[in-house]
């Protein structure tokens, strides 16, 4: 399994595309999506979980300070690594 790790800070819509084509590229059940959302000012982060809370491969991290982008991206790894245990991390911006 891999987990793609997604650092967002605001501009909702490139990270909509991103995940859409995440969902569309990969076999169903051989992913998980991470979403970090970096304490984006606009509110994106509840637009992303509003969109897919339904989705069982997407979890949506909200961080209520901006942790810079390594920060973002070792929590996201953190997380994967501790609630999916996957093969494979696949760090990546928005």
């Amino acid at each position: 399994m891999v987990c793609f790790i997604i650092l967002h800070y605001k501009c909702v819509d490139n990270t909509f595309v991103c995940i859409d084509s995440i969902i569309q590229n990969c076999k169903k059940g051989a992913f998980k999506i991470i979403v970090v959302d970096n304490a984006s000012p606009d509110k994106s982060g509840e637009l992303l979980l509003i969109r897919y809370k339904h989705q069982e491969d997407i979890d949506i991290l909200h961080n209520t300070i901006n942790i810079g982008f390594s920060g973002g991206n070792n929590l996201g790894c953190n997380y994967a690594i501790g609630k999916y245990n996957p093969n494979y991390l696949c760090v990546m911006n928005n």
